[in-house]
């Protein structure tokens, strides 16, 4: 019975090894940041507050900018959320 739970316990490991990455990245990292722009969103920025039509900018993973009036960069992967709502969180 033990033998067959470390047995078990191998198997399962050596497929948790396998599954690392072990060759090194030649050259530098991408590290370029990717842009996603929301257009035409109802955004609820606060509770009291509301832009209708808005466009909320994420770069990086974090908003830069909201509003009706946001310069959306041409590298930009745009959503477009027309009907739709935004609210933090």
């Amino acid at each position: 019975m033990c033998g067959r739970h470390l047995l078990f316990f191998l198997l399962f490991l050596s497929g948790a090894l396998q599954a690392q990455d072990n060759v090194p990245v030649n050259g530098l990292r991408d590290r370029t940041g990717t842009v996603h722009a929301f257009i035409h969103a109802t955004v609820h920025p606060a509770p009291d507050r509301e832009v209708q039509d808005g466009t909320v900018l994420v770069r990086d993973g974090r908003i830069v900018a909201v509003g009706t009036d946001v310069d959306v960069p041409p590298d930009a992967v745009i959503h477009d959320l027309k009907g739709r709502h935004l609210w933090p969180g």
